[in-house]
């Protein structure tokens, strides 16, 4: 009696079937290693940012600066020659425009002569009920003790530069509410 075996047709189409299962799994352990190795590197860049915001801060504490203050660099003191660092540090503008959108919705619907007036709600200034809030609230002197940092990482790629920004808003440590109440804490 003979045996049958397998025919070169059944052969070629079963290494086939199993090309196409290789392949796709070729493809997601690529896929997987390009993932992790992207998480790697925006790990390495957040704790990195995290360190440089540190000294940012320290910098600060010395004191605020009037105008814009800018600085760049790398981090090859951390061994990351390659991993490139630049700030900006800001003034911050505190601005109580925004809510006379929602105090002038009040007094929408009533007619009055006021509404035509210079820093109504109609005008879109601010209106009679909250003029003088701003010096109230003291924000000038809030203000002055406000920064805004923008920092922005940026480390090689796979042949290109990827980034990221962080953006965090700094108050001096020795702002105190009595500085602009008048009313100690």
């Amino acid at each position: 009696m003979r045996t049958r075996g397998f025919s070169l047709l059944e052969v070629v189409i079963a290494l086939g079937i199993l090309g196409i299962g290789l392949a796709a799994l070729l493809e997601s352990q690529i896929g997987s290693i390009s993932t992790v190795d992207r998480s790697r590197s925006l790990t390495i860049a957040t704790l990195l940012a995290r360190s440089k915001m540190v000294d940012i801060e320290h910098h600060l504490v010395e004191g605020f600066k009037l105008g814009e203050e800018e600085d760049r660099g790398t981090f090859e003191p951390e061994g990351h020659s390659e991993i490139k660092w630049s700030y900006r540090i800001k003034e911050v503008k505190l601005d109580l425009t925004q809510l006379s959108g929602l105090a002038g919705g009040a007094e929408e619907g009533q007619d009055s002569k006021d509404d035509k007036q210079p820093g109504s709600a109609q005008q879109g200034g601010l209106p009679s009920d909250m003029n003088g809030i701003g010096q109230l609230l003291g924000l000038d002197q809030i203000s002055n003790g406000l920064r805004m940092v923008e920092m922005t990482i940026t480390w090689p790629d796979a042949g290109y530069e990827d980034h990221m920004t962080v953006r965090a808003l700094v108050a001096r440590p020795y702002f105190d509410t009595a500085d602009i109440t008048g009313i100690p804490p």
